[in-house]
C-alpha cells in the first residue's frame, strides 16, 4: 500500500472503500478486497485492515452489513445515502467525512494553532454524533482562538499609537470576544487598500462569516437560551469556519512578515 504513514495509509483506505461501495454492484467482501488492493497500490488487500475499516464505517453509520442471502460468502458490504454521498463527494470542507474534513484543513492551514485543531476536531466530531448544538459551541471556542492569534498578529502590524489603542480593548478580560472583534473589524476595515487582495477582495463577506459564527455560538448556543441549532445549520457552519480558518491563517501570515520594525 503506497503511502507515507499509517495515518495517511488509513486515510487512503477508508476513501477507496467508501468510493468502492458507492460506485461498484457486486459489494461481497472478496469482491471488495479484490479491487481496493490494486487501487492502493498493493497486489491484493490484506482481510483484517479491511474489516477493521468496515467496521469504523458501520459506527459512523456510512455502511451497513446485508444478510439476506443464507450463505455469509454472499453477505454484502453496502453504503448508506450519507456514506454513498461521501463516497462520491469531491468537496474539500465536507462534515459528514471526518477524517477528510480536518484533513483537509490541515493541508491548507499551515502550522495550524493545536487549540483551533483541537477544537474543530471536537466540533465534526459532534456533528456526526447529531450533536448539533456541541458542534457549535466547539466552531465558537475554536474561532475565538484563531481571532486571537489574527489580533496578536494585527497589533504588530499597526502603528504604534494604533496599535496602543487596539491592546487596551483587545486584552481586556471585561470584552467579549464579539465586541473585540467589532473592534477589529473598525480598525482594519479603513485599511482595506493596504492588505493583500486575497482578502481584501471579499474582506467584509469574510469578516461576516466570522462575526455572524461568533453570534451564534458563544452569544446564542454557548449559554443557556434555549437556542436550537439543526443540521443544516451546522453543516453550514462547519464549511463557513474552515474556508474563513483559512483565509484568516493567511491574513495572520501576511501581518507576520509585514510587521512594523
Amino acid at each position: 500500500m503506497a503511502s507515507n504513514s499509517p495515518t495517511d495509509s488509513r486515510h487512503s483506505l477508508r476513501v477507496a472503500v467508501l468510493r468502492d461501495l458507492a460506485t461498484e454492484t457486486d459489494l461481497r467482501f472478496s469482491y471488495i478486497r479484490d479491487r481496493v488492493g490494486p487501487r492502493l497500490g498493493s497486489n491484493r488487500m490484506l482481510a483484517a485492515p479491511l474489516y477493521q475499516m468496515l467496521w469504523e464505517l458501520i459506527a459512523e453509520r456510512l455502511v451497513y452489513l446485508d444478510c439476506e442471502q443464507n450463505a455469509t460468502c454472499n453477505w454484502r458490504w453496502c453504503v448508506t445515502e450519507r456514506g454513498r454521498r461521501i463516497g462520491l463527494q469531491t468537496v474539500d470542507f465536507e462534515p459528514d467525512d471526518i477524517a477528510r474534513y480536518m484533513s483537509a484543513i490541515t493541508a491548507r492551514v499551515l502550522n495550524l494553532d493545536e487549540q483551533i485543531r483541537a477544537y474543530a476536531s471536537e466540533a465534526v466530531r459532534a456533528f456526526g454524533a447529531e450533536c448539533y448544538l456541541a458542534s457549535a459551541v466547539m466552531l465558537g471556542v475554536a474561532s475565538e482562538r484563531a481571532f486571537q492569534l489574527l489580533g496578536e498578529a494585527f497589533l504588530n502590524w499597526l502603528p504604534k499609537e494604533e496599535a496602543a489603542k487596539f491592546a487596551q480593548a483587545f486584552a481586556s478580560s471585561r470584552q467579549t470576544y464579539i465586541n473585540k472583534f467589532l473592534e477589529f473589524r473598525r480598525r482594519i476595515e479603513p485599511r482595506k487598500d493596504q492588505l493583500p487582495h486575497e482578502f481584501s477582495d471579499n474582506m467584509a463577506l469574510t469578516l461576516d462569516s466570522v462575526l455572524d459564527l461568533l453570534r451564534i455560538t458563544r452569544n446564542e448556543a454557548g449559554h443557556p437560551t434555549g437556542r436550537i441549532v439543526d443540521r443544516d445549520e451546522a453543516y453550514i457552519n462547519l464549511q463557513m469556519f474552515a474556508r474563513y480558518l483559512v483565509k484568516l491563517y493567511a491574513l495572520r501570515a501576511w501581518f507576520i512578515e509585514n510587521a512594523r520594525p
